[in-house]
């Protein structure tokens, strides 16, 4: 695991830039100071993983290459531009055409393989399509210029920016890039685990950023919110709380992802909930919120009243 984009740092940092990374995000996350508890017990355990392995840089871990895709017989040209065909006799087969020519016989029909692995299929998809899983019919043509159709299912919960190799039904393979429009959402995927905006967060969190009344993060509030499936949520906003953390609505986001078996499982992530303040002209306050100010204060006694008009 990389626990170095866990913190926030690059895989070379130092000892001094791991430490003072792990400082600022203990204390912003920090339980007794309002932060997220689950956050702070993964970036403590990241620091003292690194702490344990002495502060060595990351390295990502070698993994084998893929099998090479056994293709029957009879394929034509690869739907990839820059795949390579060659003739199953290579140069000796250009010798045998001469010959054949000098005879005046016809040359004979070349047999051709796939001699090189098959290139990438991007799709993009709709969070909801993504999350329930969908089909694809991947196109092969054969000798004569007929095509078909062979069926991909991809399993629900795929993350944004996996990229995935799959033998098909006719024994060929297809390599698949998850590409998942997002919306107003903000999606942890692979394709953005370095990104220091999700950091933190873990594959399958989504974030969401919400304009709130400046009044309601004093006073507190509930207010209504849809998930990326439809579903409304009623979330509290607590009084005092501060615009620079975010509020976390438990199992609301997309599909969680285990680093064990590398699939997808079946328990949603967390949503969170960023708030943008927002400060109206006192014209345009709402005045049962200015009461409730008033009321949370406990009012004015004569004595403040008078310090203020004189």
């Amino acid at each position: 695991m990389n626990y170095h984009a866990i913190l926030g740092v690059s895989n070379n940092a130092t000892k001094e830039e791991i430490v003072n990374a792990y400082r600022k995000l203990a204390m912003q996350h920090h339980p007794d100071r309002g932060g997220d508890q689950e956050m702070f017990k993964h970036v403590k355990a990241a620091f003292e993983a690194l702490e344990k392995e002495g502060f060595r840089p990351y390295v990502a871990p070698r993994t084998a290459p893929p099998p090479r895709p056994q293709w029957s017989p009879g394929w034509t040209k690869p739907q990839n531009p820059g795949g390579t065909w060659r003739d199953r006799d290579d140069i000796g087969s250009i010798f045998e055409d001469l010959k054949a020519a000098n005879r005046g016989a016809a040359p004979r029909q070349r047999d051709y393989t796939y001699a090189q692995p098959d290139g990438e299929l991007v799709v993009h998809v709709s969070l909801r399509e993504a999350f329930a899983g969908f089909n694809l019919n991947i196109q092969r043509q054969r000798n004569g210029g007929t095509f078909d159709l062979v069926p991909l299912n991809i399993p629900p919960g795929m993350p944004d920016g996996l990229r995935r190799r799959y033998r098909l039904a006719d024994g060929s393979y297809q390599t698949v890039i998850v590409r998942i429009n997002t919306g107003d959402f903000h999606l942890r995927g692979f394709a953005s685990a370095d990104n220091l905006f999700n950091v933190g967060l873990m594959v399958g969190d989504m974030e969401l950023e919400l304009d709130i009344d400046a009044i309601d993060l004093i006073t507190g509030a509930w207010f209504k919110v849809r998930d990326f499936l439809g579903e409304e949520l009623n979330v509290r906003v607590p009084a005092g709380f501060n615009p620079l953390q975010r509020l976390k609505v438990v199992n609301k986001g997309y599909a969680g992802w285990s680093e064990e078996y590398n699939n997808p499982t079946t328990t949603r992530r967390d949503l969170y909930i960023r708030l943008r303040p927002v400060f109206k002209k006192p014209a345009d306050i709402d005045r049962q919120k200015i009461l409730n100010l008033y009321n949370a204060v406990g009012g004015w006694n004569e004595d403040e009243s008078a310090e203020s008009t004189g």
